[in-house]
């Protein structure tokens, strides 16, 4: 099977995620179910991998987290986040 009938141009696979609501919600999923800080890098290594979101939507929709204050800066690891109360929040109401 050629890499063109996997990944459109956007580098998503089929079903990938292009609304930003849906993208914040599946970086708090996965921020709550990896249950320690991540750094940015690894989220976008995970979604690049899946082909679940974009780079470009993924890391707009992340610093929107930020910004909101569902997702904080660790004050245990350097460069690393974890969710806030509200961003788990989100994903226990899911």
């Amino acid at each position: 099977m050629s890499f063109e009938i996997l990944y459109n141009n956007s580098g998503l696979a089929p079903g990938g995620l292009h609304d930003p609501e849906q993208i914040k919600i599946l970086l708090c999923y996965l921020m709550y179910k990896t249950e320690e800080p991540v750094t940015p890098d690894f989220i976008w290594g995970v979604l690049q991998k899946c082909g679940s979101a974009n780079y470009f939507e993924a890391s707009q929709s992340f610093g929107e987290l930020i910004e909101n204050g569902q997702v904080i800066k660790s004050d245990t690891e350097n460069g690393a986040y974890v969710l806030a109360d509200s961003g788990r929040y989100i994903v226990s109401n899911l």
